[in-house]
């Protein structure tokens, strides 16, 4: 959950695979709703500095992982970062357990 431009409401539901944008009063449907690819498996997203644009992680069945960025109007899929086969501790973040290949 996050907050954007004009107080903008954005929920990610990683079931449904979706990024909802509801405005004030935040009460019945959303304004628009983003379909996310891949497996939202984390419910982590992050806004862009223009609040126009999300990042998500964007995992594929078989547990590659890359980062999806999506246009919050429109919708649709922006850029796509290469992916990494399997899953992989990203270099820098301290993983707690330790994390021992």
């Amino acid at each position: 959950m996050a907050f954007g431009k004009n107080d903008d409401l954005f929920v990610q539901d990683s079931l449904d695979q979706t990024i909802s944008t509801y405005v004030k009063p935040y009460t019945g449907n959303p304004i628009n709703v983003v379909h996310l690819g891949g497996v939202a498996e984390s419910g982590a997203f992050a806004l862009t500095a223009g609040l126009q644009n999300v990042w998500t992680p964007y995992v594929t069945n078989s547990g590659e992982v890359s980062g999806a960025n999506y246009d919050l109007a429109a919708g649709g899929l922006l850029y796509q970062t290469a992916t990494q086969g399997g899953r992989q501790v990203p270099n820098g973040i301290a993983v707690d357990p330790p994390f021992i290949p």
